[in-house]
């Protein structure tokens, strides 16, 4: 049996469930049918200080070739730029 979203949510800590929320309300907005995790990828690339960015923009977090897996993957999900983590 799938768990409901506010069980989940109660399981997540603040900031987890805040990109959570963003990523439905992304898929949401393009008339996805189901949040994806290319849909929390591309929330967690849309925050300038979220640790997926700045994995992505360390030579030592991740490779050349995953960073620009991740910005294609960006590309096709694209980004709100109305987010706010804050």
């Amino acid at each position: 049996m799938r768990a409901g979203l506010s069980t989940i949510q109660q399981t997540l800590t603040p900031e987890a469930a805040t990109v959570l929320n963003h990523s439905i309300a992304e898929a949401s907005r393009r008339n996805h049918g189901q949040t994806t995790p290319l849909h929390v990828a591309a929330t967690l690339l849309s925050s300038p200080s979220g640790f997926l960015r700045q994995a992505c923009a360390s030579e030592e977090g991740v490779s050349r070739a995953a960073t620009a897996t991740f910005v294609g993957c960006e590309g096709r999900v694209g980004t709100a730029d109305y987010f706010d983590f804050g």
